[in-house]
């Protein structure tokens, strides 16, 4: 028997992929994975700074090759890099509820994408243009990231009465 699937069969630990990582190896765990049901113990790292370097984006990239060529939903794809990685990890963030702590990203497509919406864009495996970064309740960055391509459109706060950002 193969042990990668006999790995994913005979265990019940979390699964670490990686961007620095065998991609065909990352197809079949994803797909054993998701053919049991069992996406819960999928989580994605970069394995970077390493032989291959630092992997720019390396977390996006690595959702847009679990949706693009993994075939998994945008969703299930962010919910493994955040909130299954974090679980995994024992860390109380990577899930968006109140009280908890969350670091934002605000996306959307890119000029030229294939996509429509962010999860389109995602799914057919284009780099999304970022908009706003949120840490720690602090926008850092504003109108858009300089490390991805512009987004189809610029998002902005709305002019809410009592807002800290507006």
């Amino acid at each position: 028997m193969m042990i990668l699937p006999a790995l994913v069969d005979n265990t019940e630990f979390s699964l670490e992929v990686c961007s620095s990582g065998n991609y065909r190896s990352t197809y079949m765990v994803v797909q054993r994975l998701m053919q049991q049901g069992r996406l819960d113990r999928l989580t994605l790292g970069t394995d970077t700074p390493g032989g291959t370097g630092v992997i720019p984006r390396g977390m996006l990239r690595n959702i847009l090759f679990l949706s693009s060529i993994c075939e998994m939903t945008p969703a299930d794809a962010i919910a493994a890099a955040t909130g299954n990685t974090a679980k995994a990890h024992g860390l109380d963030v990577g899930i968006l509820k109140e009280g908890a702590p969350a670091d934002l990203l605000i996306a959307g497509p890119v000029k030229g994408s294939a996509g429509s919406t962010m999860a389109d864009a995602i799914a057919h495996g284009d780099l999304p243009g970022i908009s706003f970064v949120i840490i720690d309740g602090e926008v850092i960055v504003e109108t858009r990231s300089e490390q991805t391509p512009p987004p189809m459109q610029i998002a902005h706060f709305m002019d809410t009465p009592g807002c800290p950002y507006c």
